[in-house]
């Protein structure tokens, strides 16, 4: 009993538990809060709860991990989120070895990454994890550069053919005829 122990390993002990009970979440903390409470039977009945739970919380960590999609996620939120249900899934001893992750990044993929989805697993040797996160990165600065580029050219193809049909001297502006219906003040406004 912790009574029957010294000064140092009670004020120790005191302090490792209140760590515990500074760092567990709320519904952790109903769990394990006891009025005897030692460091360590508090730490056992954290290690019970989550050993007890393994298994149920493996049956629900599998599929997350098989199906998450990337949609519109960002690369690096896709791959954080990939690699955190990878840990998360080797913390309850199911651990997912480096190439079926590098697989599952592969699979999951937006159509946008379907040239490099094809490209990466060709190579030789296999690509670990954070090669592919990296080349994968990388491909979507490429992608959002390109995505840019066109959307400044299309605006700017769309600016120079909003003439309205005038004679075409090419510039794209109001043509020097007075056949516009609208006074000069509002030339080139929106209505």
């Amino acid at each position: 009993p912790p009574l029957e122990r010294g000064v140092v390993w009670r004020n120790a002990d005191v302090t490792i538990l209140l760590w515990i009970y500074g760092t567990v979440a709320d519904e952790l903390y109903e769990v394990i809060r006891g009025a005897d409470n030692t460091a360590y039977t508090a730490w056992s009945k954290l290690d019970s709860f989550f050993l007890d739970n393994q298994a149920g919380r493996a049956v629900h960590l599998g599929p997350e991990f098989r199906n998450l999609q990337q949609g519109d996620m960002r690369m690096a939120e896709y791959c954080r989120r990939l690699k955190a249900l990878a840990n998360a899934l080797a913390d309850v001893d199911e651990e997912v070895i480096d190439r079926a992750l590098t697989l599952q990044l592969l699979r999951g993929l937006s159509r946008r990454y379907q040239i490099i989805a094809r490209v990466l697993p060709m190579q030789n040797p296999f690509p670990t994890f954070v090669q592919a996160r990296s080349r994968l990165l990388l491909e979507e600065i490429s992608l959002d550069a390109r995505d840019r580029s066109e959307g400044t050219t299309a605006l700017a193809i769309g600016i120079g053919n909003s003439s309205g049909g005038g004679s075409g001297s090419g510039s794209g502006g109001p043509s020097s005829g007075a056949s516009s219906s609208a006074p000069p003040g509002d030339r080139g406004k929106a209505s």
